[in-house]
Formats: C-alpha cells, structure tokens, sequence
C-alpha cells in the first residue's frame, strides 16, 4: 500500500525545493543533501512526490510567466525543466502503485532496510 503521508511528505519538499534553487547553488546543494536521507528510507512514493511537486510548481510558475508575455524568449527548454520531473514522478508513482497491488509475496520492497 501507498502511505499518503509519504507522498505528501515527498510532495512539500519538493515543492520547497524552488525557494533553496532560487537563493543559489549552496543552498540547492545543501536541500539536495537533506532529501536524500528522506527518498532512501520513503522509496519510490517519496521520490514521486518530490519529482511532482518540483515539476509542478516550476512548470506553474513558468506557464504564468510566458502567458503574461516574459522575456524569456523560447520558453520550450524552460518548461521541459518542469515537465520532464513532473512526468518521471508520476510514472514513479504509478509503479509505486502497481507494486502496491501485487501479492504481499510477490511484493518488492521498494524501500532500502
């Protein structure tokens, strides 16, 4: 089974993860550094909710930007920045959920011990 505080969990870190990118490469470093103990231990519903809430928000944050006419010129690399993450999580989540419905013997782990 999928434990949605995983996901939430997953989700709000990652979604956070836009406040230590944008004050600079340090900080980006040290967010890095903090989520990883987190997606080892939570497995993949973690991870997909990190990958979806980054990717989420970015592409958000970039769609309202070349709506209102930004200066970003081409703003196809800028979205895939948002849209690849996003995608990855949900496929991430997707067989997280599949693994979830298999038979308890059949079931991988898909956490470290």
């Amino acid at each position: 089974m999928i434990k949605p505080h995983l996901f939430a969990a997953g989700l709000g870190f990652g979604a956070a993860g836009l406040i230590f990118v944008y004050l600079g490469l340090m900080f980006a470093a040290l967010y890095l550094l903090l989520l990883i103990p987190l997606a080892l231990r939570g497995g993949l519903p973690v991870l997909a909710g990190i990958l979806i809430g980054f990717g989420g928000i970015w592409t958000a944050l970039t769609l309202s930007q070349l709506e209102r006419g930004g200066s970003t010129g081409d703003g196809g690399p800028w979205l895939a920045m948002g849209l690849v993450p996003l995608l990855a999580g949900a496929g991430l989540l997707a067989i997280a959920g599949f693994r979830s419905r298999q038979a308890p013997d059949e079931a991988e782990p898909d956490a470290l011990p």
